[in-house]
């Protein structure tokens, strides 16, 4: 059985350093306006000359870009900007495995992609659970894949699953924890009980009971064997 150790997010830690590089650039700017008008101190008030001007205009720009860059920073899951190599979740020894990220990836990511992870839903930064796919939210990558083009890359299969199962990783545990499992226990989950309904969810109800889509994940999340067909099902549009 493959343990669920996820690769560290490339995404995330290029964020981090962008939104440290923007606030370090008003930093130096704001210091180049105040050395600017240190040297025109006793020379009365003047009106500002071009190069006043433009040290200001970065100001303002560097300022509101900061602002912007913190609060993606800020918006973003727990799991996302996670600077830990791993993410571990699993079954404890002697009971039967739920949430395999083998199975994951050959059946269940089309699901989460197709029902989730649109830009103006769990495709977005400042979204938790965010959610990576071929047609939406493109995780950084040297092969300058945007939406639309290329199929959805291993990393970004890889973290939408540290995605999923990192949402509530010690409630996840606990009901990994239990055997037998039951789609009443799946339910407790928040990647089912807000798309489902069950719980407030920002974007409405996403899945319906017993349709395919739930099937799938359930059926993933539970470790029962799985129908890879509900989860084509489940990915196809209508």
């Amino acid at each position: 059985m493959e343990k669920a150790v996820i690769a560290p997010r490339k995404g995330a830690a290029a964020q981090d350093r962008a939104a440290r590089d923007v606030v370090a650039e008003g930093r130096a700017t704001r210091d180049l306006a105040a050395r600017d008008g240190a040297s025109h101190g006793g020379a009365g008030r003047r009106a500002p000359g071009p190069r006043s001007r433009e040290v200001q205009r970065r100001v303002v720009v560097a300022s509101i870009v900061a602002l912007w860059a913190a609060a993606a920073v800020a918006c973003a899951s727990t799991p996302d900007d996670s600077k830990d190599p791993t993410l571990a979740v699993g079954a404890p020894p002697g009971v039967p495995s739920g949430a395999d990220p083998t199975t994951f990836r050959t059946n269940v990511n089309a699901v989460f992609e197709r029902r989730c992870a649109s830009l103006d839903c769990h495709g977005s930064l400042g979204r938790g659970m965010r959610l990576y796919s071929s047609n939406g939210l493109r995780l950084p990558n040297e092969a300058g894949l945007l939406p639309g083009s290329g199929s959805t890359s291993a990393d970004e299969i890889n973290s939408n699953y540290a995605s999923i199962v990192g949402l509530e990783p010690e409630k996840t545990n606990d009901f990994l924890a239990k055997s037998p499992r039951t789609p009443d226990d799946a339910y407790q989950l928040d990647i089912l009980a807000k798309p489902l309904g069950l719980e407030k969810h920002k974007g409405g109800p996403a899945l319906s009971k017993g349709e395919p889509a739930e099937q799938c994940i359930v059926t993933w999340l539970i470790g029962t064997p799985l129908d890879p067909a509900l989860c084509v099902q489940g990915a196809t549009p209508p």
